[in-house]
């Protein structure tokens, strides 16, 4: 499951609310732009669809206080400035008398659908009003919805739920203290109190079975286990839950970062673990009422794994560029005759030049393709990239990312192409593009090229491995007299290739 377009580009910037409406997604960014996208899961062969295009919209061009995603309504619920949603058409208009012209029979100016009522109407000019309005988006419109207590002006935090047009607004007042306002399209409930909880701590706030639910975390040390429990507003009351049974490893550390969140008819929850130079985030799902889970928790995003720095990737090049120089070094220096002397070629052969031993190579890859790709390269492809997207564009994200799933694929086909070489090689003296143009590897004496000089030759394929070493290693095949890549020099090997005969003249009489 992923979304299209949205990864691997910085739609406006930072991320400052998101909300999950079915298999839509809503994020909304810091500068007020807000993108529609939907969650996809199908075969790369899939053409993308119109709906999965992005939607680019913005309530009053503001970032919201909160979202919601209401899947019952279809809709998101959003907290915005009053002043920037006025101008928005009410979500319910008013019922309006219908009049008709008798000269033109009904028909004309009368027809026409009058411009709907705007949430500026419940602006009482004479008194004041909340700064902050409830506004809702339906179907590629923004709506205004209502005027919110003017106590959530001044909160420090805020959270929304909603449920069918039933609408919760949770938020720490000035004393730190949490507040529950109940409403929905008529109008605003008294004010209740929320749980008895450190507004930090509260990790998620959502509807369960049409009952407004908190999710929080009353450990206030961060090295501790998290100490997470539910509570529900039932019959005007908030009901707690049994804490979630966390077993984490006694020689990990909780680190501060802790999300949780509705799954299904449970909750999920994940929580970072920290060990001495590594951390790693783990989530599991528990049932909503607490107690054991549902779901082990297993390690989901190992972060010592992924971002890889720069540094680490100039020291892995630093290394490749040393090995590299060392196994030059020891062919130039110490293996110089083997450069420029003629070898014993067998009779009836000779050398075979860079033109057919790159062509017999193209051969090669032509046919372990029709083996790499069904087992490699498409599944890699299904699972990682989006259909009708920059692929170089993705593959950078996947790079970024986790580079173990970027070179998955590259480094399987690797070790399959070395392993086909060597075995045919060992069996036939030659691969499959070899045969088809006639050419053989022996040894440098002229016999049968040794079991380990086979191997040799083929494990040392730098020009393979690593991109940077390609074309200096590549040219030595036609810089080197005898046409020989770093894995012959090194293993005493060439290909040869068989003189074609000239045919027999015919005798003149």
């Amino acid at each position: 499951m992923r979304f299209r377009v949205f990864r691997g580009e910085p739609f406006g910037g930072s991320i400052a609310a998101y909300a999950v409406r079915g298999e839509n997604l809503h994020v909304f960014y810091r500068d007020g732009s807000h993108y529609r996208l939907r969650f996809v899961e199908r075969l790369m062969s899939e053409p993308p669809g119109d709906e999965d295009a992005p939607e680019i919209t913005a309530p009053g061009d503001v970032v919201p206080k909160a979202v919601y995603g209401d899947v019952e309504d279809d809709s998101v619920y959003a907290l915005v400035s009053t002043d920037s949603a006025i101008k928005l058409p009410l979500h319910v208009q008013p019922k309006r008398a219908v009049t008709s012209d008798a000269s033109t029979n009904g028909a004309g100016d009368d027809d026409k659908q009058p411009p709907p009522v705007t949430g500026e109407s419940l602006i009482d000019e004479s008194g004041s009003h909340s700064k902050t309005s409830l506004v809702r988006y339906h179907r590629g419109e923004w709506q205004f919805v209502a005027i919110c207590p003017e106590a959530v002006d001044t909160a420090k935090e805020v959270w929304l739920a909603t449920i069918r047009g039933d609408v919760a607004i949770l938020y720490s007042n000035t004393s730190n203290n949490l507040m529950l306002a109940l409403g929905n399209t008529t109008g605003w409930q008294a004010l209740s109190a929320g749980p008895k909880l450190n507004p930090d701590g509260v990790l998620s706030f959502f509807t369960d079975q049409n009952v407004f639910t908190l999710l929080a975390n009353e450990s206030t040390e961060a090295a501790t286990t998290p100490d997470v429990k539910t509570y529900r507003w039932l019959d005007g009351v908030w009901k707690p839950g049994e804490r979630l049974e966390i077993k984490a490893d006694p020689s990990l550390k909780v680190g501060d970062e802790v999300a949780a969140g509705m799954f299904g008819k449970g909750v999920v929850l994940a929580y970072e673990l920290k060990s001495e130079g590594a951390s790693s985030i783990w989530a599991g799902v528990w049932p909503m009422s607490g107690g054991s889970p549902l779901m082990e928790p297993t390690e989901v995003l190992p972060l010592n794994q992924n971002f890889q720095s720069s540094t680490s990737t100039d020291m892995a090049s630093i290394a490749i560029a040393i090995i590299l120089s060392v196994l030059l070094f020891i062919v130039f220096v110490r293996r110089t005759p083997s450069l420029f002397v003629e070898m014993e070629v067998p009779k009836g052969y000779m050398l075979a030049g860079a033109g057919k031993r790159t062509l017999a190579f193209v051969i090669d890859l032509f046919a372990l393709s029709l083996i790499a790709f069904p087992l490699f390269i498409t599944p890699w492809m299904t699972a990682n990239l989006t259909p009708g997207e920059d692929i170089q564009q993705e593959f950078n994200y996947l790079l970024e990312f986790d580079r173990n799933v970027a070179f998955g694929p590259w480094i399987k086909c690797l070790l399959l192409f070395v392993v086909y070489a060597t075995v045919m090689e060992l069996f036939c003296r030659a691969t499959i593009g070899k045969l088809v143009l006639g050419l053989r590897v022996c040894s440098t004496s002229g016999g049968r090229g040794s079991s380990l000089a086979i191997i040799v030759r083929n494990c040392l394929r730098f020009e393979l491995y690593y991109k940077l070493s390609f074309l200096p290693l590549a040219m030595l095949v036609i810089l080197t007299r005898n046409h020989q890549r770093l894995g012959d020099l090194v293993a005493n090997t060439m290909v040869i290739e068989a003189i074609k005969q000239a045919p027999n003249q015919p005798t003149q009489t």
